[in-house]
């Protein structure tokens, strides 16, 4: 904020920052995860979990976009110094919380140990790296790819006008907003891997739609549906991760879910920029939604996998 207010500001220092932000939010993430259970009863995971995408997507979403544009058209910095000010209040917040206690762990284990520790648990628990493998491939190669090859097929095929392209981020906004509240009043459904990949499968099936859009309201229907599909899957499984996973493990299994999940997004983009340059914007989501889909079809017929769930579904 100074370096702007003070016309000081380099294109370097903005990719240090954006790495900076990068790295507090790899932190963010896990930690928000392992807390949450510690300070909301199982009974309202889903609700909890449902409550931060919903304010993304209002606050973030479409709020924060229009009051900081409106803030920006009479000054950058003070555009800025409203929001580094959302931070000393979500900073005075955490404050303000009382300690809760420490999950037991091996003291004698050093970082490294407790990375392994984490990994073996996610190795061998089926439910977990099947569905992190899967969703990766859904992560990397539609949802990523999704804002910056939609952008260019509203301005280059559909030949739309730019503004079409604001408007293609409100109706995702809005459409996520409205899956986030729908999913706080939800309770956990009894088969939780089942619905999880119901919701994540109808998200990537949704891509096809772009296969055969031929104007804005047509290809606006791929965001109306993918964004709720997005928050009701991620709800049920951010719970069935807190409500399974032992509380000592929570951060670190986060953290690999985390990894995994978006590991291969940057991957993901060259792919995508690449094969769409070959193939078409088209065929891309087309194919890649057909290819995406198996391994989430497969997590749905899999026994093994939704044995997890068993005793919720025949509790005799």
């Amino acid at each position: 904020m100074a370096l702007i207010a003070t016309h000081s500001l380099h294109y370097w220092e903005l990719i240090v920052f954006a790495v900076l932000f990068g790295c507090f939010d790899a932190l963010f993430y896990p930690c928000i995860a392992a807390i949450t259970p510690e300070i909301v009863p199982e009974d309202l995971l889903p609700a909890m979990n449902a409550v931060r995408p919903l304010a993304n997507n209002l606050a973030g979403g479409m709020i924060g976009p229009a009051v900081g544009g409106f803030l920006a058209a009479f000054s950058t910095s003070l555009a800025m110094g409203v929001d580094a000010a959302t931070f000393v209040v979500s900073f005075g917040a955490l404050w303000l919380m009382r300690a809760t206690p420490r999950p037991t762990r091996n003291e004698a284990n050093s970082m490294i140990d407790d990375v392994k520790e984490g990994l073996h648990y996610v190795v061998k628990t089926r439910w977990i790296w099947t569905t992190l493998v899967a969703v990766s491939l859904l992560n990397g190669f539609i949802i990523t790819p999704m804002f910056v090859l939609l952008p260019y097929f509203l301005l280059h095929t559909l030949h739309d006008a730019k503004y079409y392209v604001g408007l293609f981020s409100a109706v995702s906004g809005v459409a996520g907003a409205i899956g986030a509240l729908v999913a706080a009043n939800l309770t956990a459904p009894k088969r939780r891997i089942r619905m999880t990949w119901v919701y994540w499968s109808i998200l990537t099936l949704s891509a096809l739609v772009v296969g055969v859009a031929t104007n804005f309201w047509e290809l606006a229907i791929f965001p109306l549906v993918s964004a709720p599909m997005i928050i009701l899957g991620n709800t049920i499984w951010e719970s069935m991760i807190q409500s399974e996973v032992p509380r000592e493990l929570l951060g670190r299994v986060s953290s690999v879910d985390w990894f995994v999940s978006l590991g291969i997004a940057p991957l993901g983009l060259l792919v995508a920029g690449g094969l769409a340059d070959a193939v078409g914007v088209r065929t891309y989501f087309v194919v890649l939604a057909v290819i995406c889909v198996i391994p989430g079809l497969y997590i749905l017929s899999s026994k093994k996998i939704n044995e997890i769930d068993a005793p919720r579904v025949n509790p005799a």
